[in-house]
Formats: structure tokens, C-alpha cells, sequence
């Protein structure tokens, strides 16, 4: 069976639904494809089937997280990645260990972080809200050249780069067009958030005030979650 053709059917209400089943009728909610595949002959042909068929599942599902802006929760150093997913009226915990070898999936009761949604669309607004975003701050009380403000705002980004490129949501921003929004911010406003965000002052040459605050990244943020600290700025539009 070619992975095309695997693919298709773990995205079926049918394979859903074999999920739901198969998992509540173990012991502790929970099982995960090894011992599964070593315990095959307590089960019927069925079952094997869509056993074999579980590790394509989880790619399904690490697909649809990075579609959803989902990133993975904290895990220790045995485990490769870990999500918390809807399907049905359920939600299940999704993890990976042993460098992809063994795939778990286990019911919960709530999820510890963001629910990535398998079996119905996720409503527009969260998955707007939920973006990831890189947000430059230019300063709006200086008078530079748009040349400075362009230089300020490369490093920004180079420094956000270099400090965030192991993050998982680094990762989904980049391979989602990698968003960027510049907004204006006052003096008082950049100097607040300077602590949380990336910037070089300027070394004073070129008839700039020496260690100006003239641009910075606040790195790869949920648009949500720039909404509550970017207050009182607004759209860049020069």
C-alpha cells in the first residue's frame, strides 16, 4: 500500500471512529503501536490493519498542527514530540519516542495545552488568533532616514533568527510564508518592551542620537498574544 493510499484512509470518519473504539477498550485508555503490533494475534485482522496504519496517522496529525499553529507541548529528552488532539467528543494525547519508533496515543480528560482539531474544522477566528507572527516595533518619535530604520530592522529580525530558530514555532512560522508586521511605537513604548524584545541601539554615527532605540522584533508571537502587549501602536505605513 503506497502512502498516498495510507493517508486517505487515516483521514476517514471510519479510521476516526476505529480510534475511538479500539482505545476505550484498553485497559487504561491508552496504547501505543509496538506493543500493539507484538500483542497482534489477541486481535482481530481488522484491528492489525489499522494498527499498522497508526504511525501515518500521527504524520496526519503533525501535518494538521503545523496548519493549526500548534507546536509541541514540553517533553522530556525520551520523547520526540507531544500533542493534545479533538476527535469525536474525546480529546487524546498524541505522543512520539524512541526517534519515531513507537507512536502512543492516550485519552485525557483536559488538554494541557492549544487542541489540535482532527474530525471537524477549527473555528476561523482561533485559527486567526492563533497565528504566528513576527512583530517589528519601529520607533515613531525619531527623525531618520528610512535607510536606518531598514538596517535596524534587519538586525531585529537577524538577532530574532539566531535566538529563536530552535523553537518549534520559529519552525511553523518559517514555513508559513513568514509573516511579518511592522508597527509604529512611541519611544516610551519601545523602551517598555526592550526587555522582551530583540534590538541593537544605534552606536550614534550618521547624526543619530547615540544608543537610540530605533527598531526592534518582539520574535515569533501568536497574534493573540501580540494583541495584549503591542497596545497603542499602530501599522507602519511609511
Amino acid at each position: 500500500m503506497n502512502e498516498k493510499t495510507k493517508l486517505k484512509m487515516v483521514k476517514s470518519e471510519k479510521y476516526f471512529k476505529w480510534i475511538e473504539d479500539f482505545t476505550s477498550q484498553t485497559p487504561t485508555n491508552s496504547w501505543d503501536d509496538e506493543t500493539a503490533h507484538m500483542q497482534k494475534r489477541t486481535f482481530n485482522q481488522y484491528d492489525q490493519n489499522n494498527v499498522l496504519l497508526f504511525a501515518t496517522f500521527v504524520e496526519y496529525v503533525r501535518e494538521l498542527a503545523r496548519k493549526q499553529y500548534v507546536v509541541s507541548l514540553p517533553h522530556t529528552r525520551y520523547v520526540d514530540f507531544r500533542y493534545d488532539i479533538s476527535l469525536g467528543d474525546k480529546i487524546y494525547e498524541i505522543m512520539v519516542t524512541g526517534h519515531g519508533c513507537v507512536n502512543v496515543i492516550k485519552e485525557i480528560d483536559y488538554p494541557e495545552g492549544k487542541l489540535i482539531y482532527v474530525d471537524k474544522p477549527i473555528d476561523p477566528k482561533e485559527l486567526r488568533e492563533r497565528e504566528f507572527i513576527q512583530y517589528i516595533l519601529v520607533n515613531k518619535d525619531l527623525d531618520v532616514p528610512k535607510s536606518v530604520f531598514a538596517v535596524h530592522i534587519a538586525h531585529a529580525c537577524t538577532i530574532c533568527a539566531v535566538k529563536e530558530a530552535d523553537r518549534p514555532s520559529f519552525d511553523v512560522w518559517f514555513n508559513d510564508k513568514q509573516k511579518i508586521v511592522i508597527l509604529d511605537a512611541s519611544q516610551e513604548k519601545m523602551e517598555e518592551l526592550e526587555s522582551v524584545g530583540y534590538t541593537i541601539r544605534d552606536t550614534g554615527h550618521n547624526d543619530i542620537p547615540k544608543n537610540a532605540l530605533v527598531a526592534m522584533s518582539l520574535g515569533i508571537i501568536p497574534k493573540a498574544k501580540a494583541l495584549g502587549i503591542t497596545k497603542g501602536c499602530t501599522l507602519h505605513k511609511d
